[in-house]
């Protein structure tokens, strides 16, 4: 899966990265530290986020597998090409938290007045075309119960409820830096951006660039332009490039949250989990000195 590795030796990485995304679902839901408030919601944040990634990164690597499927069938080597847009999916989780980590009970308010605002003009326009359809009375009181948790949640004001548009929308990735006041932590969001953001974005959205990375070397297969060999050299190398960067994004997103957290112990297992992947590939070596190394130093 990892350039010079065996399916023994990915094992050496995966086995305790799994084990860390179970321990840190259990501890954030029963040993949230008492220096950080909950009632700014970040607990559902980062507990919501451990498990979608969790989830995200099992399919990842379900997907590219060598093994056989449960019918004994092998995965179709293309299957990777369609990864990329779930990588990315964690590298949004991995934004937020470095964005939310410069003032984590502010921004965590605010990532939920934002969301409120979106679910209540989503909810606006569903009523301006729906509201005399009996078959969405259901969905359209399911919309106002929800609203009324998370604007709870969220302490959306009297006006913010009369005006939604009061209530600035939380920053995309590629704009977060924008909002930063440490200039390492700008930086740091920069630098991903320039080198994960930018070319997993292309590859979701299929812009020309994206589109000749995911889909060109199956045309060129197609149309006989190129052998089948080289496709699946090529598929190859796409399978182990994004392993390791979902790999490498799993371990950056654990060791954000326990940037601001602090669990006893965690920090010396995921410093190891970076030392062990740096050993397969330079990238995470570059990562875990410009950010995590004094992160996940006591």
């Amino acid at each position: 899966m990892i350039p010079g590795t065996s399916g023994v030796e990915f094992k050496k990485l995966d086995e305790p990265l799994r084990k860390q995304l179970r321990k840190f679902a259990n501890l954030i839901d029963r040993e949230w530290p008492s220096a950080v408030r909950r009632e700014a919601g970040t607990h559902i944040i980062f507990h919501s986020f451990v498990l979608a990634a969790e989830t995200t990164y099992k399919t990842i690597i379900w997907i590219c597998a060598e093994l056989p499927d449960l019918e004994g069938k092998g995965r179709d080597p293309q299957f990777v090409l369609s990864v990329p847009p779930l990588a990315r999916a964690i590298l949004d989780q991995v934004f937020t938290v470095c964005f939310l980590s410069e003032d984590i009970e502010e921004r965590s308010f605010w990532y939920f007045k934002a969301g409120w605002r979106e679910i209540k003009e989503r909810d606006d326009r569903e009523r301006r075309r729906y509201s005399t359809d009996r078959g969405w009375e259901e969905a359209l009181s399911s919309n106002l119960e929800l609203l009324d948790k998370l604007g709870e949640l969220a302490k959306i004001t009297q006006d913010e409820q009369a005006t939604p548009s009061r209530i600035t929308k939380f920053p995309n990735p590629g704009r977060m830096h924008e909002k930063c006041v440490d200039s390492s932590l700008k930086d740091y969001l920069l630098f991903l951006n320039d080198w994960f953001y930018r070319e997993l974005s292309q590859e979701a959205h299929l812009s020309a660039t994206g589109l000749i990375s995911r889909a060109f070397p199956q045309v060129l297969a197609h149309t006989g332009l190129i052998p089948d060999q080289w496709l699946r050299e090529r598929l190859e190398q796409v399978r182990s490039r994004t392993v390791v960067t979902t790999v490498t994004l799993m371990i950056a997103l654990l060791s954000e949250i326990q940037g601001i957290l602090k669990f006893p112990s965690i920090s010396q297992e995921l410093s190891y989990l970076w030392t062990l992947l740096g050993a397969y590939w330079k990238v995470p070596e570059d990562l875990y000195k410009r950010r995590y190394q004094s992160l996940l130093t006591p």
